[in-house]
């Protein structure tokens, strides 16, 4: 995942910051995108498909609550777009608190790689990049 296209998605922007410099210590050359609601998020993949103008993301690391619309509802929005365009991009669920239903709910989606704690850590980052 050395030049990826990835997208941080979480309500918290202190959160944001930390990850996103997370992943810049992990891999440098990636272009990182920040996003405060998944709404915003969904519009710009909308964009990126019509004006085919920007490479899809490779990874989307997304905060499972959020108010408005929280990963799951994300997900749905998101699995109605051309499997072309989406099957080379896994999503990771970044969450405060395990729950056995959320893990459940995820294998519902081809494109979820994995449930983690929040925030992302270097041992996060390399089982994420290495999968």
């Amino acid at each position: 995942m050395l030049d990826s296209n990835i997208f941080l998605i979480d309500d918290d922007s202190v959160l944001n910051y930390l990850n996103s410099e997370m992943i810049r210590k992990e891999s440098p050359r990636s272009v990182i995108w920040v996003f405060e609601n998944a709404e915003n998020a969904i519009e710009v993949l909308k964009d990126i498909i019509i004006k085919n103008n920007e490479r899809f993301p490779e990874l989307i690391f997304i905060d499972i609550n959020m108010p408005n619309m929280d990963a799951w509802e994300f997900l749905e929005l998101f699995h109605q777009f051309q499997l072309n365009k989406i099957s080379n991009c896994k999503i990771v669920i970044q969450t405060s608190s395990s729950d056995p239903i959320d893990l459940e709910k995820s294998k519902k989606y081809a494109s979820v790689l994995q449930i983690v704690s929040k925030p992302l850590t270097p041992a996060i980052l390399q089982m994420v990049f290495n999968a």
